[in-house]
C-alpha cells in the first residue's frame, strides 16, 4: 500500500475593508484516493506545516504536491 499523500494549496484573495489572502491546504489521502481539506491559514508556510503534521498524525509520507495557484 503506498503511503504518500499528494497536497495542493489553493491562495484565496478577497477584499472588504482591506485585501486579504488565504491559503487551503488539500491532501489527497492515501488510504481510499479523495481529496480532504485540512485547513486555512493565513500563510502559505504555515498551509504546508498543516499538511505536514497532519500527514506525520498518519505515518504518511507527504508528496512534493501540487500548487494551483
Amino acid at each position: 500500500m503506498n503511503h504518500t499523500a499528494a497536497y495542493r494549496v489553493y491562495r484565496d484573495t478577497w477584499d472588504t475593508d482591506q485585501p486579504h489572502t488565504s491559503y487551503t491546504v488539500e491532501i489527497m489521502r492515501p488510504d481510499n484516493q479523495s481529496w480532504q481539506r485540512i485547513a486555512v491559514a493565513d500563510t502559505r508556510e504555515s498551509a504546508l506545516l498543516a499538511a505536514r503534521l497532519f500527514c506525520s498524525r498518519y505515518g504518511w509520507q507527504l508528496s512534493d504536491g501540487h500548487t494551483p495557484n
